[in-house]
């Protein structure tokens, strides 16, 4: 018994409180905590990333030479990593799809979906390159065309299937009378489209269209032969001949061999094949001028 003759009301209720609260039965408390309730432990803190101390310029060096599968990839290995790379427009400005990395093409359209307006990736992106990457369901150049408003340079040569000029100029001819396309949107200055076994693809009209739907003129890594009547596909820079190194303004078809050297001329699907026996042969004959052809395994004697 507690008497509160000489206390306060206040300090007779704290007292009681007090006898009342649980640390006074701690026994049995203790016994029931130790034998049902398991050990708190302290949270693993996240592994340190070499990136925090980084410069950012050091950065953007590093990811600029990064496919964008792979860049993905990275970014998906934490939320710093995440808001590291989102935070550095210059990486994204180029998109880089390298044929010699191993992709199915789910990865790829499930990276294309994630140049979001919303995380600010689709308007960034200026520059696009997809050489090589010649899998039947590869996308087309139009759907880049549409997927990114402000691309510039478009690169994807080396797709023999899945390359159609014309048909890639009618696609586009019809988006522009829909109105998919207004008249002088794309930012588009520089297309390069070019394989070794183009032959008579329709140019005019892809040229045609490009004039239509582009602000300012498309540069093309291809053009017609200039010959009267030819309408053969040849690329736009200057071809030397293997043999005595003119420059070869018609194609191949017109001109079979070249006016210099009258060395006969070869389509471009096998022109590394033709400089190679070339260089075969003028190494051969410097031998025989030499004297006696030295033994290819001498340096072993």
């Amino acid at each position: 018994t507690v008497s509160c003759d000489r206390r306060s009301y206040r300090d007779c209720q704290t007292l009681f409180t007090n006898l009342s609260a649980p640390h006074l039965h701690k026994t049995s408390t203790t016994t029931h905590h130790q034998h049902y309730s398991p050990k708190m432990t302290e949270p693993t803190p996240l592994p340190f990333s070499p990136f925090a101390t980084i410069p950012r310029e050091l950065v953007i060096e590093i990811f600029l030479h990064l496919d964008i599968l792979s860049l993905f990839s990275f970014l998906d290995t934490s939320r710093f990593h995440r808001r590291l790379l989102l935070s550095l427009p210059p990486i994204w400005r180029t998109v880089v799809f390298d044929s010699h990395v191993k992709m199915e093409m789910v990865d790829v359209y499930s990276t294309l979906r994630r140049f979001r307006d919303g995380n600010g990736l689709k308007k960034v992106v200026e520059r696009v390159i997809m050489d090589g990457m010649d899998d039947p369901w590869s996308p087309n150049l139009i759907v880049l065309l549409v997927k990114f408003p402000n691309l510039y340079y478009l690169s994807a040569t080396s797709r023999r299937r899945t390359t159609n000029l014309e048909s890639d100029a009618w696609i586009l001819n019809e988006m522009l009378s829909s109105g998919t396309i207004p008249a002088g949107s794309l930012s588009l200055r520089t297309l390069h489209v070019r394989h070794d076994y183009m032959d008579r693809d329709r140019l005019r009209p892809l040229v045609a269209v490009l004039e239509k739907l582009a602000r300012e003129r498309v540069q093309l890594d291809v053009r017609e032969c200039g010959h009267v009547g030819c309408r053969q596909i040849v690329g736009v820079e200057k071809v030397e001949c293997g043999g005595c190194g003119m420059v070869e303004g018609r194609c191949w078809k017109c001109v079979d061999a070249c006016e210099g050297c009258k060395r006969r001329r070869f389509p471009p699907f096998i022109r590394n094949r033709e400089v190679l026996e070339l260089s075969k042969a003028v190494a051969v004959g410097e031998g025989k001028e030499g004297g006696e052809e030295e033994d290819a395994f001498s340096v072993f004697e």
